[in-house]
């Protein structure tokens, strides 16, 4: 899946948007240009897809799920303030590394919960958050118009290498208060 630069993905009211890519096909991808946008106000955003490059992904009220059996990537190509994900909720789980050292995943969330499983994470989170367990739901539409629901939770942050989340602007809680 890749989106141009300049689109929008958006859904009213509490409408979700729901991306997957199919597995065993080699085009198990999914690009969004830096200027690219999905919009939802009160819906949830689940992105499941092996590579995942992130451009402005906008849940207002809703959750987000990024999952990637690979990378999550930042758009942009430079440091940058520019928001990459802004949610109420965001649950983030990579196979490889979410963000980069030289070009973190910029974020505005209200709970944050994000697992690296071979590598590190590297987030620049703007405003207040809260490490915290998460639950995401999202109703997906099949091609024979029937739907199907999405899910996933989790809780903390987890890597297998490190862990670099910078706060600006805001305060860092844990629900465990184990930092």
């Amino acid at each position: 899946v890749s989106q141009s630069a300049g689109t929008t993905i958006s859904t009213a009211g509490s409408g979700d948007v729901v991306i997957q890519t199919i597995s065993g096909t080699g085009d198990e991808f999914t690009t969004m240009a830096s200027t690219a946008s999905i919009e939802t106000v009160d819906g949830h955003v689940y992105i499941s897809s092996r590579d995942v490059t992130v451009g402005d992904i906008e849940a207002s009220n809703g959750k987000v799920l990024v999952f990637s059996s690979t990378w999550v990537a930042d758009a942009d190509t430079e440091i940058d303030t520019d928001l990459d994900i802004s949610a109420n909720q965001l649950y983030i789980i990579g196979g490889g590394s979410l963000g980069t050292s030289t070009n973190a995943l910029e974020t505005a969330v209200g709970v944050l919960a994000a697992n690296s499983t071979s590598s590190s994470i590297f987030i620049d989170q703007y405003g207040d958050t809260r490490i915290g367990a998460i639950a995401v739901s999202a109703t997906d539409v099949l091609n024979d118009a029937t739907t199907t629901e999405r899910t996933a939770s989790g809780q903390d942050i987890s890597a297998a290498a490190h862990v670099a989340i910078r706060v600006f602007d805001g305060v860092l809680d844990s629900e465990s208060r184990a930092l």
